[in-house]
């Protein structure tokens, strides 16, 4: 065998890998906020006479807020985790 491949392990983390999964994070929270904005555009779009409001926004999409903030909760949580191990 290869004596180059005696310290490697599989769940090694790289720097490629680091950038990957910020990228997947970001492209999540990305999309999840998109879809919070097209369920409310269409919200809007169903009452005419209503116009944007940050505080009508939190309160017509607070189950996705609190969706999207557990999962940075747990994707923040699992990276101080792997930061201090």
């Amino acid at each position: 065998m290869n004596s180059k491949m005696t310290g490697f392990s599989l769940f090694q983390s790289t720097g490629l890998a680091d950038i990957v999964g910020v990228c997947i994070i970001l492209s999540i929270a990305l999309g999840a906020f998109s879809l919070m904005w097209m369920d409310y555009k269409n919200y809007l779009e169903e009452y005419d006479n209503k116009h944007f409001h940050v505080l009508d926004f939190v309160l017509k999409e607070q189950l996705y807020i609190f969706i999207f903030l557990v999962f940075a909760f747990l994707v923040g949580g699992e990276m101080l985790l792997d930061a201090y191990m």
